[in-house]
């Protein structure tokens, strides 16, 4: 038999360990974290049981799944939490819903040694730009034009009193710029309260500019200071805020194909939407959460309330039914 329990001097090998004699070399087999068989020799007992100590240490640190290229986003993060002791038990749900909610199943499979600073770079900006359209319901020249001295981070409000706009001069060959005004109606001048995710979007944004020395370079007319801008520096408009979206969607369209097509089932499939969808969706958001038409109405920043009641009378057909839902579950009738 090549490999014996015990060596050349008559020592009884530890478990795992065998002598290869036809290598003439220790050996020591085990099992790495992906649950694959695997051996480490030395020529001596002394210098293998130094390795062993050493790649066990590295097993507890989960380094040999990161050396092997194999580890991903959700094997780093599940292990840092397993290593994390003395949380509160509601910032340890805080962080786990997170990153269920917004990393796990997308960005969360990406191989560590895959992962470029631009991929994350682009991620953190993509889900900061969603969370604060989404949780303000901000008209796209609000958004773009919002500047850090509109964020009152105290009172947890944003205050809304001017509008960016992006359109031809006809005086300079139809080349597009950039104009500071009023937002489109005088009920567009009003304060958004903050909820907290979109409180804590921008806190952990301006600590990151902060700490990075990141800045927008544009001034437009007298304006600066924006809170989002492109890797250039520069402020963002309608159109390339609308491709990214566009972007968005049609790779995660892509995935879900293959996936459903591995899975045998349809598609999800995601339609095709713009910035402005977005501030549907969060006046449908207030509908759902019965806040009433007139404070919408404020927050929307809506002139005319027959605005708001409009967008409402969009989605009210499928309330109703969700409403009649509920009551033939609870036997109401």
């Amino acid at each position: 038999m090549a490999n014996r329990r015990v060596d050349k001097k008559g020592r009884t090998l530890s478990k795992g360990v065998s002598f290869d004699a036809n290598r003439n070399r220790y050996r020591y087999t085990y099992t790495d974290a992906l649950g694959h068989r695997k051996s480490i020799y030395a020529i001596s007992y002394e210098d293998l049981k130094e390795r062993i100590k050493k790649l066990q240490r590295d097993q507890t640190d989960g380094l040999d799944v990161y050396v092997s290229g194999k580890a991903d986003i959700i094997f780093v993060f599940d292990r840092y939490l397993s290593s994390k002791t003395g949380l509160r038990s509601t910032t340890k749900t805080n962080y786990i819903y997170m990153y269920n909610k917004f990393v796990r199943d997308g960005f969360g499979k990406k191989k560590i040694a895959n992962i470029k600073y631009s991929d994350v770079l682009f991620f953190y900006k993509e889900l900061l730009k969603d969370t604060v359209m989404f949780g303000t319901g901000l008209r796209v020249g609000e958004f773009t034009a919002l500047r850090w001295e509109d964020c009152d981070f105290e009172n947890k409000v944003i205050n809304i009193s001017h509008s960016l706009s992006y359109y031809p001069q006809f005086d300079n060959d139809f080349k597009c710029s950039y104009r500071i005004g009023e937002p489109k109606t005088k009920a567009g001048i009003r304060t958004i309260p903050m909820l907290d995710r979109v409180y804590e979007a921008l806190q952990n944004e301006k600590e990151y500019q902060l700490v990075n020395n990141t800045y927008c370079i544009n001034e437009i007319d007298g304006f600066s200071d924006f809170i989002f801008f492109n890797r250039y520096g520069n402020v963002h408009n309608q159109s390339s805020l609308n491709s990214v979206i566009k972007r968005l969607i049609t790779n995660y369209n892509l995935d879900e194909e293959l996936k459903a097509k591995r899975e045998k089932r349809l598609p999800i499939i995601i339609p095709n939407f713009t910035c402005h969808v977005i501030r549907h969706t969060f006046c449908t958001r207030l509908y759902e959460n019965d806040v009433d038409i007139k404070t919408t109405q404020s927050i929307m920043g809506h002139t005319d309330v027959q605005t708001t009641l409009n967008i409402y009378a969009d989605i009210s057909e499928t309330k109703k039914k969700a409403v009649f839902t509920a009551l033939n579950d609870n036997g109401v009738v």
